[in-house]
Parts: structure tokens; C-alpha cells; sequence
């Protein structure tokens, strides 16, 4: 039962406030089959973006998922504000993150001219100790499946659950 009224709920989770945050999950994750984000592109904001995913997560009880799924956000998100975007602050990244039955998907979006990402699947994986270049390696060892949009700013990506158990 719900401490607060939903209205100061919703406030609280506007202001920010991360107890706010798990309160909402836990009250409404079994109705939720997803959320969705939109974050100015900056690398200040990723573990904000992230925090909320896993709460979302925690709350569903997919905490056997949880290193693999903030790992790949944090990469999909670390690319697409620096890569897409080009940490501008006045451009955006989106996230939707859904769970169905026995996948969740991610995709991530921004609003930059996309990549060759053919061409970059198709080179060589960078070496462990060079400071750039392993984010697809990363993405393709961790992921189940990868797919990229046309354009190659925005990507999907889905991790398959371990099938529920029943008792």
C-alpha cells in the first residue's frame, strides 16, 4: 500500500526523487510492459537514464538480467550521445525499454546522421587496450540479437529471459 497519494507520487518522481522512482515501480510494474525516455544528449545524464531502466527492471524481478541490460544501455547510450550527437545538450536521445514474456527489447535513438553501421559490424573488433572502438564488440557479445535502422541512428536490441519458473 502506497504511503503517499498518486498525485504526490507523480510529483515526487518529476522532482527527481529516486525513492519516488522504486515507490512508482513497484506500485505499477505489474501493468507496465515498458517505458519510455527522452534525455538532453549529454554524458551526465546516462546514469540518470540508466538508474531508471534498472529501476524498472528491479521492480519486474529481472535482476538476473540487470549487469548485461545496464551494460548494453550504457553503451547504446554512451554512443548515441557522443557518437550521434555529438554531446551537443540541446540534441536528445530516446529509450524504450519493453518486457514481453521471454525478451526484453531496448531500442535507442537520436537525432544525429547515423553511421555505417555495416561497415563498422564488418571491421575487426578493436584491440582491449586502445581507448575507442569496442562498443560493438561489447553490443554483439551481450546482446542476443542487434538491429540497426537504416539510417544507423537508432538501434534494437534484445535480450532474451530465463523462462519463469512455476511453482
Amino acid at each position: 500500500m502506497m504511503s503517499i497519494t498518486e498525485q504526490d507520487l507523480i510529483k515526487h518522481c518529476l522532482a527527481g526523487n529516486r525513492k519516488a522512482y522504486d515507490e512508482f515501480y513497484r506500485f505499477y510494474s505489474a501493468r507496465l510492459y515498458g517505458i519510455c525516455l527522452r534525455f538532453a544528449a549529454t554524458v551526465a545524464n546516462i546514469d540518470d537514464a540508466v538508474e531508471v531502466l534498472n529501476g524498472f527492471l528491479r521492480a519486474r524481478q529481472l535482476g538476473p538480467v540487470l549487469f548485461d541490460v545496464e551494460l548494453l544501455a550504457r553503451e547504446a547510450f554512451l554512443n548515441a550521445v557522443l557518437h550521434g550527437c555529438g554531446g551537443d545538450a540541446g540534441r536528445f536521445v530516446q529509450a524504450e525499454l519493453r518486457v514481453l514474456d521471454d525478451r526484453l527489447t531496448l531500442r535507442v535513438e537520436d537525432d544525429g546522421p547515423g553511421f555505417d553501421w555495416r561497415k563498422a559490424l564488418a571491421a575487426a573488433p578493436a584491440m582491449p587496450d586502445t581507448e575507442r572502438g569496442r562498443g560493438l564488440f561489447i553490443l554483439k557479445s551481450y546482446a542476443d540479437e542487434l538491429a540497426f535502422s537504416s539510417l544507423g541512428n537508432a538501434l534494437c536490441i534484445t535480450k532474451r529471459l530465463a523462462p519463469k519458473e512455476t511453482t
